[in-house]
């Protein structure tokens, strides 16, 4: 999220453009989630499903304590000691579940107390429950308990690299150091990405031990150049400090990498969204290197770095020299370069060479996937530049039958479509959107299904044609229901023929859908009835480890994967299962069976924690739990690649705006707080509302781009429909993402019996009494 401050930096551009958003980061985010959020546990009463999902059994959760629901928040806040005290039920399941809190809370000793009071580990936790015991035995200094337990593992193929990485540490612990480095190297060699940090550094820790000063520099470096954002980093500097002790020739070598290995480095500072430090790297460097491949690299990444950091002045000298540089060698970095330098020129308001850059992205790499966002970009310019509605239709055209299947040429045309609506050529802007049928099959995109039938409708009511306008209508209704466009439909119909919108909704919404992936699912094998007895009992990262290895899984073997991970209190992947895979729920309304798949997709985490927050900040609680969704997935952890932090995705400026004297300390590890995160966020959602004057459907756009963004916005197009005001926000990124927020918005209040179809969502721009409302 950002701050009006924020955007005033980004320079007097005519035009303001979102900022790209790291599309391979949902994994990485995974890891990071469950290795903040371990352990969830839900109560039966709150979150088990109806017993006709998926046509199997919902899993019996586990009875921990008297207030099962007080456990699973307490744990989501990351309070692992006090969820320990709740649970007060003598089970075996149960204490395993009190020993691995108690584990996590940092208390080992108290942790194996409880271990041993389990006599007989729950049928498909035999594995974890020794797995556990070894790791607690390690922190206290035991190793020779913790090769036994390990060795009771009936399963290690199971487990993994942790098991690995557990037996080494042991063994090492048992002064065995050629055999414990012989079981690092194993691991370092296994060509997967899991453990070798860990790897790395232990490996360090045991050559420095044997005072085989050149081999632990040699992992030390390794450690430096290729994690440079893993926390081991930090914990391996008394290591670096006792080599440097040992001998001075490594105090002299320390830091003086090979300049592969400093662009190397900065690459994967890149990846982590550490952009500060990618800079201070790279400008270490030569201006000029010498070898035109790492010139392509360094200048590339150090232009992408300072785009990010939203310093574009310095960024485009960087990135132009790199599409040079990388275009003498056919790098495959080439059409990146050009993709970025065409929106910095863009950016810095020098539009004509931004559309040549992007031309020439077309000529030179059109079978690259970026070629047709410079088709997109140039369709703009033509609009937006040189306002040129007829050439851009006739460009369009021939951009259409170049990319046919093109994931950004339906935005091209809605562009020039909506443009043309704008200026009351409604004709124009019909024949434009009919280019949409000579697309081949687009990819997936929720925030704009039904918009075709949608703006048809709109232009068919301006031609003076009601009944095929209502026909649109009706069409955006029932094939997406619950999407933006749906809602607005029915809000249109609604003004427009009141009976024949509710006839419709009535339909609609009473009307079951069989959905294709709820049929019954194979879950025989060792690794389903492990991951359901950990799901049983709340431990949805354990259940997550063992989902994962299950190879060639059909969309009903999915669909029980989310369902189990719902049930555990994993909400924030077994949502996105939905949201990702299982995506045909959409074009269903939540009633019989597919209900289900909707409470799955919009689970209400924390709930007590929003509510009061939203209350007490005078903001709607769908609204703010809308917002949570969007932006974080209930991700508690998250940090974007922008370093907004938490649920609701606050940049440090914003959170201590919001703070007070009670807060606390607000900084990036405190946002991760939950309870402290909502608070603020919900505090800046009413900020936004009461600087704006907006409507509250209006809201997301300027909590995403900041309220100063926001009234802008509204001093120059406040007298239009809000529908129209929607598709015209300059940003992209705060245009797509204020029609998510309102259709979860929408999707949460029937979920919730607030209402009984759609939300209606009137066309008036500004709260009541602030301005007209538009005709």
């Amino acid at each position: 999220m950002m701050t009006p401050n924020l955007f005033k930096k980004l320079g007097n551009s005519k035009r303001q453009h979102s900022l790209s958003t790291n599309d391979g980061s949902f994994r990485s985010e995974l890891f990071l989630f469950f290795s903040r959020l371990t352990v969830v546990f839900v109560s039966l009463s709150c979150l088990t499903l109806s017993h006709n999902i998926a046509l199997g059994q919902p899993t019996k959760s586990v009875k921990l304590g008297f207030d099962d629901a007080k456990i699973r928040e307490l744990v989501i806040r990351r309070k692992y000691g006090k969820a320990a005290r709740l649970i007060s039920e003598k089970t075996d399941g149960a204490l395993l579940v009190k020993g691995h809190l108690l584990l996590l809370a940092g208390k080992p000793r108290d942790a194996l107390i409880i271990f041993s009071a389990v006599k007989t580990p729950p049928s498909g936790l035999h594995d974890f429950y020794h797995l556990r015991n070894a790791e607690a035995q390690l922190k206290i200094d035991e190793p020779g308990k913790a090769i036994s337990h390990l060795s009771k593992v009936v399963k290690p193929n199971l487990v993994g690299t942790k098991i690995r990485l557990l037996k080494a540490r042991a063994t090492a612990l048992l002064d065995k150091p050629k055999e414990a480095r012989q079981a690092y190297r194993k691991i370092l060699g296994s060509g997967r990405s899991a453990g070798k940090a860990k790897a790395l550094f232990a490996l360090a820790k045991l050559e420095l031990d044997q005072k085989n000063h050149a081999q632990a520099f040699k992992y030390l470096k390794r450690l430096d150049v290729e994690f440079p954002s893993h926390w081991l980093r930090r914990r391996a500097k008394p290591l670096v400090k006792s080599l440097k002790s040992a001998k001075s020739v490594y105090k002299k070598r320390w830091g003086r990498w090979d300049t592969n290995d400093i662009i190397t480095s900065a690459e994967k500072l890149l990846r982590a969204h550490r952009n500060k430090a990618v800079v201070k790297t790279l400008e270490t460097l030569p201006k000029k290197l010498s070898d035109t491949a790492l010139n392509c690299r360094k200048l590339f990444a150090l232009g992408k770095a300072l785009r990010k950091l939203r310093k574009w002045k310095r960024a485009r000298p960087l990135l132009d020299e790199a599409v040079i540089e990388c275009g003498r060698i056919n790098h495959e970095l080439t059409p990146w370069a050009l993709h970025i330098a065409g929106k910095a020129a863009e950016r810095l308001s020098d539009e004509i060479v931004a559309a040549n850059i992007y031309r020439k992205q077309m000529k030179d790499h059109r079978t690259h996937r970026l070629a047709d966002d410079g088709a997109y970009f140039v369709t703009r310019h033509l609009v937006e530049d040189q306002h040129d509605l007829d050439k851009a239709e006739a460009e369009l055209k021939t951009f259409v039958s170049q990319f046919p299947d093109g994931d950004m040429m339906d935005r091209a045309i809605f562009f020039v479509a909506i443009h043309a609506f704008e200026k009351a050529r409604y004709k124009q802007a019909l024949r434009i959107l009919d280019l949409e049928s000579k697309l081949g099959k687009q990819t997936h995109n929720f925030r704009n299904m039904g918009r075709t039938e949608y703006w048809k409708a709109r232009i068919l009511g301006k031609l003076k044609r009601p009944k095929e306008a209502r026909t649109q209508y009706l069409d955006a209704m029932r094939k997406y229901p619950l999407s933006w466009y749906s809602i607005l439909a029915y809000s249109r119909l609604k003004e427009q023929d009141p009976k024949a919108a509710t006839r419709a909704a009535t339909r609609l919404y009473n009307t079951p859908v069989t959905l294709p992936f709820m049929t019954p699912a194979d879950t025989s094998g060792v690794r389903w009835s492990q991951a359901m007895a950990l799901a049983k009992h709340g431990l949805p990262r354990a259940a997550w480890e063992k989902m994962k290895g299950i190879r060639g899984k059909t969309a009903a073997q999915t669909w029980r994967m989310a369902e189990l991970l719902h049930e555990a209190g994993a909400v924030h992947i077994s949502h996105n299962i939905l949201r990702r895979k299982l995506t045909e729920y959409r074009k269903s309304a939540p009633i019989g069976r597919a209900r289900n798949a909707w409470m799955v997709a919009f689970p209400k985490p924390l709930k007590g924690l929003m509510s009061k927050a939203a209350k007490k900040a005078g903001v709607p609680v769908h609204l703010a739990r809308s917002i949570t969704r969007e932006e974080s997935g209930f991700h508690p952890a998250l940090e974007s690649g922008a370093n907004a932090i938490g649920l609701m995705q606050l940049i440090l400026p914003t959170a201590k705006s919001m703070a007070d004297s009670k807060d606390g300390k607000i900084n990036g590890k405190t946002l991760r707080n939950p309870d402290l995160n909502v608070r603020l966020g919900t505090r800046y959602l009413r900020v936004v509302y009461d600087r704006s004057k907006a409507v509250h459907h209006l809201v997301p756009a300027g909590y995403n781009a900041g309220a100063g963004a926001l009234r802008r916005w509204l001093k120059k197009r406040g007298n239009i429909p809000l529908d129209l005001f929607v598709e015209l926000i300059p940003y992209e990124e705060a245009r797509g993402y204020t029609k998510r927020v309102n259709s979860s918005w929408a999707t949460y209040a029937l979920l919730d019996g607030q209402t009984t179809g759609p939300m209606y969502i009137p066309q008036n721009i500004f709260q009541k009494g602030h301005a007209p409302t538009p005709k």
